[in-house]
């Protein structure tokens, strides 16, 4: 850190001998270019990335995180305060830890629940002071509608349809640990698409997106 930084809440700077760079992550919503994180003023958010003769080259048995430049792709998501500092604030692994100390891969739970058919998208959300997991779920009408027949109600969303996905998710998930089973879920007939932001252009959901879009809608099913 510059030697008059006296400010908490980071990591300082590079050590000489070592290059250090962010990259965007879009599909988390962190960019290069941003300016501010959480309402405070940032000059870029993204991966935290290493090079110099000091960082090591890569594991002797399996996938090197160092890439064909010489870049070590941390995993953690980074950005640079107005002083220059380095602060972390993310990591680009999906995977947290429960209030109970249990990790949790999302993407694991989300696979299994739309294994479900009458579940089109789903995204699981946790975290360390969260004693249990919620999910958002997107039902695949068209499976419904052919299933129901006359009784479909198009894409609305109707109790009947939300005890079919309950019914279903509770036979999908009963070989499962009880703590990767979600406990409430959101069913909305909004789509994760790239045309509304919440898909990248390869169909992968932007995770940061998603949590800040049902945040509210979150914090209400563990309220309740």
């Amino acid at each position: 850190s510059h030697l008059d930084d006296v400010s908490t809440g980071h990591v300082g700077g590079p050590v000489p001998s070592v290059e250090l760079k962010l990259m965007s992550v879009p599909s988390m919503g962190y960019l290069v270019t941003d300016t501010s994180h959480a309402g405070v003023p940032c000059r870029g958010r993204g991966e935290v990335c290493l090079r110099g003769p000091s960082v090591f080259r890569g594991y002797y048995v399996g996938e090197s995180p160092v890439d064909a430049d010489g870049w070590l792709h941390s995993g953690d998501i980074g950005l640079f305060t107005e002083t220059g500092a380095l602060q972390l604030i993310d990591r680009i692994k999906n995977i947290f830890k429960l209030a109970q100390g249990e990790f949790v891969a999302p993407e694991k739970v989300e696979a299994k629940l739309q294994d479900c058919g009458f579940v089109a998208q789903a995204f699981v959300y946790g975290d360390s002071l969260r004693n249990y997991l919620v999910a958002v779920v997107v039902p695949d009408f068209e499976a419904f509608a052919a299933a129901a027949g006359p009784n479909a109600a198009g894409r609305e969303v109707t109790p009947g349809l939300v005890d079919k996905i309950v019914e279903q998710m509770r036979v999908a998930t009963r070989r499962m640990p009880k703590y990767q089973v979600p406990k409430k879920i959101l069913v909305t007939a909004d789509e994760f698409t790239p045309e509304n932001g919440l898909l990248t252009p390869t169909f992968k959901v932007k995770r940061k997106l998603v949590e800040d879009k049902y945040m509210r809608e979150i914090n209400l099913m563990y309220n309740d």
